[in-house]
């Protein structure tokens, strides 16, 4: 993604979280209402504005054993190091 795309993306996403929270003034509902003219604009509007969908998403991120995720991590580094070490110690890096 482009840094202009990336920059309108989280402009739209700041307009999208002020519209929930009721505190979009009326230029930047015009700015966001332009912008959900155009079809896959407004279905994903409607996706990010589904409260349903919010209470599902906030479900699941609430369920994830953060702890277990860390030390997934911790360890694919931990044997990547090794791995890296390793290889440079094997004379001629492994070639023949």
């Amino acid at each position: 993604m482009t840094d202009l795309k990336t920059g309108r993306a989280f402009k739209v996403a700041r307009l999208i979280l002020k519209s929930m929270q009721r505190r979009i003034s009326a230029e930047e509902c015009d700015e966001l209402h332009g912008w959900s003219l155009k079809k896959e604009n407004f279905k994903l509007y409607k996706e990010l504005t589904d409260s349903d969908k919010i209470m599902e998403a906030v479900h699941e991120l609430s369920s994830v054993d953060t702890e277990a995720a860390w030390q997934k991590i911790k360890d694919k580094i931990y044997t990547e190091a090794i791995e890296d070490a390793t290889e440079a110690a094997t004379p001629n890096n492994g070639k023949s």
